[in-house]
């Protein structure tokens, strides 16, 4: 967590360009709302997080005065048909896997190439964050570590 926000190319939100909308989403019970308090309260300042129903969203300014709105989308499954009215505009996408639960992974997979299926996302710069890697409860079978190449090919496999 705590990872700083950045942008290459492009205006970043910052002076007249206005805010870039990135689009954070994932696994419900990932950390994503965890992480954008974190960003923008600063990684000691957030205690705890209840589980997102819908949305949240915040502006993040980063030390250089760029400028983020950054959207963070529930993953709960009985929302992920509204997530298309969250699409317009995006300029970035923050993808979210809780790395404690390996298990889970086929199913992020699965949820991320229904993102990235997404016309309006095509073209979209893609951050993947495997967040939880510091969480003591980390229990893959057959002691073998996923790795993110497994959860992000595009070409669906």
């Amino acid at each position: 967590m705590g990872v700083p926000l950045s942008c290459r190319g492009g205006s970043g939100g910052h002076l007249l360009g206005g805010p870039s909308k990135v689009l954070m989403v994932g696994p419900t019970k990932a950390g994503k709302t965890h992480l954008l308090y974190s960003w923008l309260l600063g990684q000691q300042a957030v205690v705890s997080t209840h589980p997102t129903l819908e949305f949240n969203v915040e502006k993040i300014i980063t030390r250089d005065g760029r400028i983020f709105l950054v959207w963070d989308i529930s993953g709960c499954e009985r929302f992920r048909p509204k997530r298309r009215h969250f699409l317009e505009g995006t300029q970035a996408i923050v993808f979210v896997i809780d790395s404690a639960k390996p298990l889970q992974l086929k199913l992020a997979k699965l949820d991320l190439w229904e993102i990235l299926q997404e016309n309006e996302l095509k073209l979209c710069p893609l951050l993947v964050i495997a967040n939880k890697q510091d969480s003591k409860v980390l229990n893959f079978s057959n002691s073998r570590k996923p790795s993110c190449g497994e959860c992000i090919r595009r070409d669906g496999t």
